[in-house]
């Protein structure tokens, strides 16, 4: 199934009051006599507080999944795992003692995981699809949409440039698609399905090719053809990194699955995206939006990360990620705006020019002009801006003859 992309967000405040907790991990012995290997995992980035301010769009409570949604996101997911249960552990034994030994990455990424974790599983069930690839961005990127490898590549998905023009993600000085949580998801799910048919249907040779690039597993496979040799996953010759790439996400499907098998503690997580998308055509910064809802300026840059400057890209409407707490009253807001905004027009001041002419001039007042273009009053008035002004109101009798821009040209 392919996959309609739309847009943008990522991390939030973690659904404070929700019940989120971690369980004591039990004492398990090791799967194999492996020894683990060290975690590569980023330090999880201090947690964003909670506003403290109320405004008329924003409750002073933080999200909070729906009522009446499952409050396990873990067993949602437990149900549609498929591929990762049919390998037996001693293949992937190093990483399953891994995740025993280090409890880290499951604890330093909750917030990551109570967030993104039900967007990316939603996509994902949409598109009937394995749970498991739910988990390959904690692989890639431990969760985290603002990563950036060595190489390039960045986003939850760790996707490279050249792959995010193959993909038809923008990328300009506004905006980076791959950052874009639903975007980059979507994108990737793509690819993973078109990666999947190339491969006859073979989930871990979709995988492999995900991160080492589809021509080199194609050689791989080739190679053992031509020498009689089997052409599973687990027979070729490939990268190291590869490997252990693979190996990780079974693990983690495993471990998922049977968390109390392997000595591993998951942390409760809702099932239901306590954000949603905002559709916003009307050209806004963020520190707006940070205004009219009360949330702090950094937990929408967080939910938002594909955009690169705080203000939405001009002329193209954009989606904002936001909490269901405030979705509503925002969207409501924003038609408001836009319809304000169909009864304005633009003029460019000039030498001479003051706020009472003007106003005057467009029959109104001078506290209107003022408040559509954030003035003050008895400020100087510059020569050569832009300013909104009433479209169709009339100006009285002998008031001064002045065109909109628009008018002039």
């Amino acid at each position: 199934m392919r996959i309609r992309r739309a847009a943008k967000w990522p991390l939030l405040v973690l659904v404070v009051g929700s019940g989120c907790t971690t369980p004591t991990s039990p004492e398990r012995p090791p799967v194999a006599a492996t020894p683990p290997v060290a975690s590569a995992q980023a330090e999880a980035p201090s947690s964003i507080p909670a506003s403290s301010k109320a405004s008329p769009l924003h409750p002073t409570t933080a999200p909070r999944a729906e009522a009446g949604a499952s409050a396990d996101l873990w067993a949602a997911l437990r149900a549609e795992l498929t591929f990762s249960q049919e390998i037996p552990d001693r293949l992937v034994a190093p990483q399953l003692n891994r995740y025993a030994a280090d409890q880290r990455l499951f604890e330093s990424r909750e917030e990551e995981l109570a967030l993104f974790l039900p967007l990316v599983f939603q996509e994902v069930r949409a598109a009937e699809l394995p749970a498991e690839l739910a988990l390959l961005p904690l692989v890639e990127s431990a969760y985290d949409p603002r990563a950036l490898s060595p190489g390039g590549a960045a986003g939850l998905w760790q996707i490279r440039p050249t792959t995010a023009s193959h993909l038809d993600l923008d990328r300009t000085p506004w905006y980076d698609g791959r950052r874009d949580v639903l975007e980059s998801t979507r994108a990737a799910l793509n690819y993973l399905v078109d990666l999947h048919r190339r491969f006859e249907g073979d989930w871990l040779l979709a995988l492999a090719a995900y991160n080492a690039g589809p021509n080199t597993v194609a050689r791989a496979v080739a190679r053992n053809r031509a020498q009689g040799l089997p052409t599973d996953f687990w027979s070729l010759s490939l990268n190291p990194t590869t490997t252990r790439h693979v190996s990780r996400l079974v693990a983690l499907g495993k471990v998922v699955a049977s968390p109390d098998r392997y000595g591993v503690a998951l942390p409760s997580l809702p099932a239901t995206p306590p954000v949603r998308l905002v559709d916003v055509e009307t050209p806004v910064s963020l520190s707006q939006v940070a205004e009219w809802t009360g949330l702090p300026m950094e937990l929408i840059e967080t939910l938002n990360p594909g955009f690169v400057r705080p203000a939405l890209p001009p002329a193209r409407g954009r989606d904002l990620l936001l909490p269901t707490s405030v979705a509503d009253a925002l969207a409501d807001h924003l038609a408001t705006l836009a319809a304000e905004e169909a009864e304005l027009a633009r003029y460019r001041t000039r030498p001479g020019d003051s706020l009472w002419r003007i106003a005057r001039a467009h029959g109104t007042t001078v506290e209107t002009i003022a408040r559509l273009n954030d003035l003050d009053p008895a400020a100087p008035l510059a020569v050569g801006i832009f300013l909104r002004v009433p479209k169709n109101a009339t100006p009285p009798p002998g008031s001064p003859a002045l065109r909109t821009a628009a008018e002039e040209t």
